[in-house]
């Protein structure tokens, strides 16, 4: 499950919240975020936010298996290749970040 409680809770902001708009849907992503809504997995598998669903029995031996997956490519090729797909969502929260810190 999926849920940005924790923000409104403490009261602080990190941009990470933001992240949901990025994810998903800004639209669904701020109802999310201000209403503090719960995404149970199958919802989570249906709006892309997760690849994949298993049983909390098989997760940690299925987590070894992508992990397995990716140690056996190039080291310079998983790391630029990481490097390369969380770019955008990394800069996407320095921006709001900036913005949240400069007021």
């Amino acid at each position: 499950m999926f849920q940005d409680k924790p923000h409104f809770a403490f009261s602080i902001g990190d941009g990470i919240g933001s992240l949901w708009l990025a994810v998903i849907d800004p639209i669904r992503g701020r109802t999310c975020v201000l209403l503090q809504q719960i995404i149970d997995a199958k919802e989570a598998r249906e709006l892309c936010v997760v690849s994949e669903i298993v049983p909390r029995d098989r997760l940690l031996s299925r987590a070894h298996e992508i992990a397995d997956q990716i140690t056996k490519l190039p080291p310079l090729t998983a790391s630029y290749t990481r490097l390369v797909l969380t770019r955008k969502l990394r800069a996407y929260v320095d921006d709001v970040a900036l913005e949240y810190f400069r007021g």
